[in-house]
């Protein structure tokens, strides 16, 4: 990435990670473990959610504690676009028809208790219950392929990777989840040499060693590469795991926008969604104008004409 001085800043070492759903297929019943084919949309999702639950007190399709990455990516995928940027203005509406109908989908789930709203991602619980299949399914981006081994390595052969439920049945929409840069601070003596490594790093020869090591990077040279598509992933019971984060890369929604403030509105969200999801009062809609707000005011103390 160059700056509008002609200045070099940084190398994007991670574009548009999109979203796909990690599905467990695992059951539990007195006969042991069964396999479930992934659900195809989001109605389907909801009854897999409601007979994982009958499963007993533990049991439950997700965790979601107020992950605003992944709930942006079920809008963004629903065709919400809650953020207009242009220059800079900024426009934030979570009240278009896309949003709302995600937002009351999850809504829905959270109010029927098919949520574990205890269990909070990244953490030790966390890796528990994807261990015990208690957790049955992520819907993340595809680096969670990477990471997953390591974090539940006695589920292994029961995770399978699929995309994403869709809205409609026959639909093939995706999202995305995530990204990474690596920059070059200001202050550093060596900017020429660590531009030259950051190429190599992402996409020199240093970028092979990285997928060799297990790590998705979705470069178009990855993607399109038949020994990644086609390779037999042993932990994910001998899927082409490859060939499902290649063709999510393909269906991803376009026109999506971040504000540019985006980092500083993520940080906060969580602070405005704990009340919510620790005691069940209110409701995401409320969750999301309050964060509307902080970040309309906290836009324009930065500079930005934000509405």
């Amino acid at each position: 990435m160059e700056r509008r001085d002609g200045q070099r800043q940084g190398v994007r070492a991670a574009v548009r990670l999109r979203a796909i759903g990690d599905v467990l297929q695992r059951g539990h019943t007195e006969e042991g473990r069964h396999r479930r084919a992934p659900p195809a949309t989001w109605d389907a999702y909801y009854e897999a959610a409601k007979k994982i639950r009958e499963l007993g007190d533990d049991y439950y399709i997700a965790q979601d504690t107020g992950d605003i990455f992944f709930l942006l990516s079920l809008i963004w995928q629903a065709g919400g676009r809650p953020f207009k940027v242009d220059g800079t203005k900024v426009h934030i509406d979570f009240t278009d028809p896309g949003t709302t109908k995600a937002v009351a989908f999850w809504q829905k789930m959270l109010d029927e208790g098919l949520i574990n709203t205890k269990v909070t991602g990244w953490s030790d619980d966390w890796n528990r219950t994807l261990n015990d299949g208690t957790l049955a399914t992520q819907t993340m981006g595809g680096w969670l392929t990477s990471t997953l081994p390591e974090r539940a390595p006695k589920a292994a052969g029961d995770f399978k990777v699929a995309l994403m439920p869709q809205w409609q049945e026959g639909e093939k929409v995706g999202a995305a989840n995530g990204g990474s840069s690596f920059g070059i601070p200001e202050a550093a003596e060596h900017k020429e040499a660590a531009f030259s490594f950051l190429e190599y790093f992402a996409h020199g020869g240093g970028l092979q060693t990285r997928v060799d090591a297990g790590a998705f990077v979705p470069n178009l040279s990855v993607l399109e590469n038949e020994t990644f598509t086609g390779k037999a992933n042993e932990y994910f019971g001998g899927q082409k795991v490859g060939g499902v984060l290649a063709e999510a890369t393909e269906i991803v929604a376009d026109d999506w926008q971040y504000p540019p403030f985006f980092e500083w509105a993520r940080s906060i969200y969580g602070d405005l969604a704990s009340p919510f999801y620790t005691t069940g009062k209110g409701s995401l809609a409320e969750v999301l104008e309050q964060w509307r707000q902080r970040c309309i005011q906290y836009g324009n103390e930065q500079g930005f004409q934000v509405d």
